[in-house]
């Protein structure tokens, strides 16, 4: 198993990313982490 999580350090107004904008870099480095992932387990 494999657990994937993202949180942000700073969930106030002083945060540099709305949450749509960090769900949307979260969501593109797991989409790219899983198919590295998955490379590597198909080759060994």
């Amino acid at each position: 198993f494999v657990v994937v999580r993202a949180i942000s350090d700073v969930a106030d107004q002083q945060s540099h990313l709305s949450f749509d904008e960090f769900l949307a870099v979260a969501a593109k480095q797991s989409t790219l982490m899983v198919e590295t992932l998955v490379q590597k387990l198909a080759h060994g």
